[in-house]
């Protein structure tokens, strides 16, 4: 009984995750081991055991609707895995995991100003995490949502795109790194020792995301 309050994830539960191979979108997957809080993950419309491993309360991973209440993609899930009724974990108990389960994110209000489209800031590089990069507002999603990339990578089909919380704090202010003497990954075209933001900014006709919209805990 402890365990299973420690740990409420069960085998058999289906929620939504990132798809680790196109990041600007989720997918449905479903429980399949719990393991001191890890949770390994199937993708339910994968093949050859396709997995996904992360924490419990990862922020990578949701209820099922929340995609589509924010408004973040999801991969259209018509094509489901061939083996759903003879799988172990597909067997089991097949219930959407309710959202209580899921980490709570701090509430964040808009109230004197919010981020808008095209906004710069600076945020750690989700497929390289010992990188903070120039990085671009590209879609303001509900409930303090946001979809980011960095300009260090360009893609024609929006497929660098990651979603990241108002209050996420892997987030920051334009000349966040300056301040605190960190190296920043520039734009393509650029290198740290020409990178200026100010004369970017100029550069591009963009503005930065106000400072007081960032997480400050």
């Amino acid at each position: 009984m402890v365990e299973s309050m420690k740990y409420p994830f069960r085998q058999g539960m289906r929620l939504e995750v990132v798809d680790k191979s196109h990041i600007s979108r989720m997918r449905l997957a479903v429980v399949d081991t719990v393991i001191g809080g890890r949770v390994r993950l199937l993708y339910e419309d994968g093949e050859n055991d396709e997995d996904f491993w992360c924490h419990m309360w990862s922020p990578l991973i949701h209820a099922v609707g929340w995609a589509k209440r924010v408004g973040h993609p999801i991969k259209k899930s018509d094509d489901r895995r061939s083996d759903l009724g003879i799988h172990p974990t597909f067997r089991k108990i097949y219930c959407d995991a309710v959202p209580y389960l899921f980490k709570k994110v701090r509430a964040v209000y808009s109230k004197g100003g919010w981020f808008a489209k095209g906004m710069k800031l600076e945020a750690i590089d989700p497929l390289n995490l010992g990188n903070i990069c120039v990085a671009t507002v590209q879609k303001v999603l509900l409930d303090g949502y946001l979809m980011i990339s960095v300009e260090s990578v360009e893609s024609s089909d929006g497929s660098e795109c990651f979603c990241y919380h108002a209050s996420s704090p892997y987030i920051f202010p334009a000349e966040f790194c300056q301040t605190h003497h960190i190296e920043l990954m520039p734009p393509k075209g650029y290198t740290p020792e020409t990178f200026v933001w100010e004369e970017y900014l100029a550069a591009t006709g963009s503005k930065t995301a106000p400072a007081q919209l960032f997480n400050k805990v």
